[in-house]
């Protein structure tokens, strides 16, 4: 008797579909991950792209950086909130994945972490977890760093690298001018541009920061850029480049 060949989809169905899963359950995705080699393969940079989307999943990421630098804790006297034994062991450095990068919920989230809360030291984890990312990550699509102060991010001798599929920013003003001037120059698929800015850091906004934002639109080469201004001037404006 001739045995009946089992049907399977092809690779590429079966991509798109985790990948419409991964905007509504990661539970789901978890489950995928333990059905089969493929499945696992196939989700696994699907389920780590967004690295600090969790505390659990920001936990593991930790864990991964202490396999590089196990000392790194230690030497900046950061303890942390739970027992590294209670951490599921990384079967692949998550960071390799990672094409999302939300800097200002991270903060959020090491403060619930780190036992010692103090700004310097969450603000150190911080920086260090950020670094080992691009470290290893090359396609970072979308960035969120509003009210977060990190200069030190265009500084990354791999920021050239990472950042050049950038393709959605969110930030305001606290990082100056030096700031967007990076990102003008590097990258050059942005197509979703939300700048907060607060009332009560108008102060923030200087004519070099006007001029490099303006920069920044018009040297968008093609395609359709939208730009949201909020709160202190209250506007929406939709437009492609000059």
């Amino acid at each position: 008797m001739t045995q009946k060949k089992k049907m399977t989809l092809p690779l590429e169905i079966l991509t798109l579909i985790f990948e419409h899963i991964e905007y509504y359950d990661y539970e789901t995705l978890r489950s995928c991950i333990l059905v089969n080699k493929q499945w696992h393969d196939i989700n696994i940079p699907t389920l780590w792209r967004d690295p600090f989307v969790s505390e659990s999943s920001t936990k593991i990421i930790i864990s991964c950086l202490l396999v590089e630098d196990k000392d790194f804790l230690v030497e900046n006297e950061i303890s942390l909130a739970f027992k590294s034994s209670e951490v599921q062991q990384p079967l692949h450095n998550y960071a390799r994945f990672a094409t999302k990068l939300n800097l200002r919920r991270n903060l959020k989230v090491l403060t619930n972490l780190i036992t010692n809360k103090e700004p310097y030291k969450i603000g150190v984890l911080n920086e260090k977890l950020t670094n080992f990312i691009l470290d290893h990550s090359t396609n970072i699509s979308r960035l969120d760093v509003t009210d977060v102060n990190c200069k030190w991010l265009i500084n990354h001798h791999r920021f050239d690298v990472s950042f050049k599929n950038l393709y959605n920013l969110r930030c305001n003003f606290i990082n100056g001018h030096e700031f967007f001037d990076k990102i003008a120059n590097i990258c050059r698929n942005i197509q979703s541009l939300d700048v907060c800015m607060y009332v009560d850091s108008k102060y923030l906004y200087t004519d070099q920061i006007d001029r490099s934002l303006t920069n920044l639109i018009k040297n968008k080469l093609n395609g359709y850029l939208f730009v949201q201004l909020k709160n202190c001037f209250s506007q929406t404006i939709s437009r492609k480049p000059c």
